[in-house]
């Protein structure tokens, strides 16, 4: 996979600040920035905290309510004190491309597979996108919505799954068998030493920023996002692709840049 930061990162930042712009939320913050000539000047704009952006409401953060055709499933479930996540079209399909790809890096998935999506019922809505996500892949997919218990070990058994997703902790990996050649997790809520690894590094609000396959770094998703540093040493996210609820220099909270191989 090529995670190379895009030649045009200009093109593409001038555009977020211009849809920034027109949103009630960012228009005060970039006010008199039309446009900028390089990263040096694209870091004058500045920078937001998460926990600010959660405050808004869904309205003063997009840009082309006509063009949304899609509301996220959240990771940590239905939370009426953050904004839900809109996307069109092209957001939805770059989401589902970012996923898959990751996948597919770790796992062949051109053969028939069978996933088992085991879910705490907070995350059932995420749940539902990541098993949607595999199944456009021809992945066969099944969502679990209960605690881990015996029941659970004997659904794997019977289906036999080559992928496993979990997206809750509690999972004896003594118990699964020997069928799992790849186990799934978000932030590394667990840890799988049977089947290779694959965690990936998500933000509700901002998406699938980076993964690791069993190293110690993550690997970003230059190609989608710039990648800066805070002064404390968070890292800082731009999107360079949501045009419908833009995300221009929003700093994650207790996400360590020391975490990221960055290249930017």
């Amino acid at each position: 996979m090529s995670f190379d930061t895009p030649e045009n990162l200009v093109e593409l930042l001038n555009k977020i600040i211009h849809l920034a712009s027109q949103t009630i939320f960012w228009s005060p913050k970039i006010a008199g920035i039309e446009s900028i000539d390089s990263l040096e000047s694209f870091s004058q704009i500045p920078s937001t905290k998460l926990t600010d952006y959660r405050k808004h409401l869904l309205p003063d953060l997009i840009v082309r309510p006509d063009q949304i055709a899609w509301i996220v499933g959240a990771y940590k479930g239905h939370d009426p004190t953050s904004p839900p996540v809109a996307e069109s079209v092209n957001e939805a399909t770059l989401r589902y491309d970012v996923f898959l790809d990751a996948v597919k890096a770790c796992i062949d998935i051109t053969t028939p597979r069978t996933c088992v999506v085991q879910t705490t019922p907070e995350r059932r809505y995420f749940a539902s996108e990541v098993a949607t996500m595999l199944i456009s892949a021809g992945v066969a997919a099944h969502v679990f919505t209960d605690t881990v218990d015996i029941r659970s070990y004997e659904r794997i058994h019977l289906l036999q799954p080559s992928i496993l997703v979990a997206l809750g902790k509690g999972i004896d990996e003594r118990r699964l068998g020997d069928s799992i050649e790849l186990s799934i997790t978000f932030g590394a809520n667990q840890q799988f030493r049977r089947s290779k690894q694959l965690d990936l590094l998500h933000v509700d609000e901002i998406g699938f920023l980076a993964q690791s396959a069993g190293d110690d770094l993550y690997t970003p998703n230059n190609d989608i996002y710039l990648f800066e540093q805070s002064s404390n040493g968070n890292i800082v996210v731009t999107s360079l692709y949501n045009h419908v609820q833009p995300i221009l220099r929003v700093e994650v909270p207790d996400m360590k840049a020391s975490k990221f191989r960055l290249t930017v």
